[in-house]
Order: C-alpha cells, then structure tokens, then sequence
C-alpha cells in the first residue's frame, strides 16, 4: 500500500542501489615501538634514531575507532644492511583499509658497524 496522495506509474518492481560511502577519519598513535624482525649478519651490531615512532592513520572512521595501539606493529628488517648509515622506512603492520596520513615520520636512521674492528 502507497502512502495517500501517492500513487504508482507502474505495476513493476524496480530494484535501486544507492552508493553509500563510509566516514573517513584520522587517527593519531604515539610512540609505538619499533621491533627488529630480522637483525644485520653475523658480527654486526646496530644503532637507530628511533626506538618508537608516531604516526597518523587515515581510513574509514569505525575502523580508526576500533583500532588500539597494541594492535599496530611498527617492524624494521635488518638483514640486508651492510656496515655504513642508511635510512629506512619504519613498516606497518595495519588493517586493510587504512594508511598512514605521511610517511616521512616513518623514516630512521640506521647505523651498521662491524662488532669487532681489527
């Protein structure tokens, strides 16, 4: 039945979709620490600038909400570095749908040195 004064140009049923899209938001997260997965080789020790990092999230905002520190991992893979400076990227392990707002803040310096020198 039609609401009074409305009435139907059709007997057919049509089917509509409308698009919804999800609220996005930021989140920010501080001084989560960064774990080593993988140290250098044998015999080399290492140094970085940052043992935490602090970041904002971009994504759909009911994810951001429900996202918690302790569920983010911050991880650097050590195992390819040779002895010398260098600077990486602090990977993220994050929901699917979400990113960082800039990367930049995710950038350390790393230094490799030989443990012992001759």
């Amino acid at each position: 039945d039609l609401p009074e004064g409305i009435r139907s140009l059709s007997e057919e049923m049509v089917d509509i979709m409308i698009p919804i899209k999800e609220e996005s938001g930021e989140k920010a997260f501080e001084n989560i620490p960064v774990k080593i997965l993988k140290a250098p080789g044998q015999g080399l020790n290492y140094d970085i600038s940052a043992q935490a990092v602090s970041f904002v999230l971009k994504g759909p905002q009911i994810t951001l909400e429900g996202l918690s520190a302790d569920k983010i991992l911050a991880y650097l893979d050590l195992s390819t570095l040779k002895p010398g400076e260098t600077e990486a990227l602090v990977q993220l392990r994050l929901p699917e749908d979400t990113s960082v707002k800039d990367e930049a803040v995710l950038k350390v310096k790393i230094s490799v040195k030989p443990l012992f020198t001759k």
